[in-house]
């Protein structure tokens, strides 16, 4: 049971994580990004389309926890038409119908009350319905008024840990996601209170990946780059296949210029990304593998560069082109630079040829082919180029 209820929750990673995975840098550095960190708006109809993992796992739940149960006594009318009742809301929920979903869970909720008496598990599932419901449709504070509700049902039990992790997500959505609320104090505050719902998560249930790997994205919005690390070690600690929080891991070692831990990540995010993403039913509707892909190499080439491994950084900066979904100025920009630290200056030149047709602003594209012309003997083009360079950075 532990382990599928822990599926339920992880819905809101794919919310949480479009800040690591779907995002276009702002600047051709990947340290100068992160240190700003921009957050864009999401429309509602984006917010809901990672939500079919999460919606099979609700009704797995709701089944397995009704298996795993012993023999209970005969079953009264009222209790038949509730089991009903919340199967239709299950089954709408699953269909992505969350307005149906979430008046029938109401009315489960409302009408039957006796049913939950001696159920409270049961009552504490439906209100993370609930929360799911109002997480999908942006009505943030309903979403978190029901996950506090099912925490305080039974403060110290299973379902009230996944309560206060859901609510950590929720946290963190509503100031991404919320046009209202999407400023750099909302989103500091958001993190703050998040890392205070991961906290209560795992005070209950100190062996959940998602707690953690909640608590490592909370740190990572507040800068805390140490903590964040340590956060995402321990999720990987208690699951060495949950490829999210390598990804996060290494974003952070990235900005903390500890570009060999960094690779070490990257590398295993790759080699597990794609088992990861199809066993939970994750589809190319729901994540852009592509951007995903073009953004990790991305990344794990700017490390390759800055420690020197020059083809290493090649070849990523080439499958980025290759791939061609996100980052190719900068590609073609970092690739030059790689290409001339390698005394391949008429291919630099090429390269930064490109970068500059992309972005005819790019300062250090105009850098390096003035120091590829120098290197070539061509003392015109290259004071050309450095001129301009000047010019842009002055």
């Amino acid at each position: 049971q532990s382990k599928t209820i822990s599926i339920v929750c992880r819905f809101a990673n794919y919310s949480c994580l479009s800040h690591c995975f779907v995002k276009k840098w702002k600047s051709s550095s990947p340290l100068t990004h992160h240190h700003h960190h921009h957050h864009h708006h999401v429309s509602k109809q984006e917010i809901r389309g990672s939500a079919c993992v999460f919606h099979r796992n609700l009704t797995t739940t709701a089944t397995a926890t009704a298996t795993a149960t012993s023999p209970s006594p005969p079953i009264s009318s009222d209790q038949e038409e509730y089991k009903n009742i919340v199967k239709e809301a299950d089954m709408a929920l699953e269909d992505m119908d969350y307005h149906k979903a979430l008046s029938l869970y109401k009315q489960a909720i409302d009408h039957f009350p006796e049913v939950h008496q001696n159920n409270v598990s049961s009552l504490q599932e439906v209100y993370l319905k609930l929360a799911a419901c109002c997480h999908r449709l942006c009505h943030f504070s309903s979403a978190k008024e029901y996950c506090r509700k099912g925490a305080e049902l039974q403060p110290s039990s299973f379902h009230s840990s996944i309560c206060w992790q859901r609510l950590g997500y929720i946290n963190m959505d509503e100031a991404t996601y919320s046009s209202k609320a999407s400023t750099e104090e909302a989103i500091k505050n958001s993190a703050l209170l998040a890392v205070d719902c991961f906290q209560k998560a795992i005070d209950i249930i100190s062996d959940d990946k998602d707690s953690y790997y909640g608590m490592g994205s909370a740190y990572y919005r507040l800068k805390k780059y140490v903590p964040a690390i340590k956060a995402y070690t321990k999720s990987t600690e208690h699951d060495p296949d949950f490829a999210p929080s390598f990804h996060g891991k290494g974003e952070c070692e990235l900005i903390l210029q500890k570009y060999m831990d960094a690779v070490e990540s990257f590398n295993k995010y790759l080699q597990l990304s794609e088992q990861y993403y199809t066993s939970h039913g994750v589809d190319s509707h729901q994540v852009d593998f592509g951007k995903i892909l073009c953004d990790t190499l991305y990344k794990r080439g700017f490390c390759y560069l800055e420690m020197g491994s020059y083809e290493a950084a090649i070849a990523d900066f080439s499958n980025v082109l290759e791939y061609g979904k996100i980052h190719k100025k900068e590609a073609h920009y970092y690739r030059s630079k790689c290409l001339f630290l390698s005394e391949r200056f008429k291919e630099a030149i090429e390269d930064a040829d490109e970068a500059i047709s992309l972005d005819p602003n790019m300062a250090g594209a105009f850098e390096v082919r003035s120091y590829s012309y120098t290197a070539l003997g061509n003392e015109e083009k290259a004071l050309e180029d450095f001129e301009r360079f000047n010019f842009l950075t002055a």
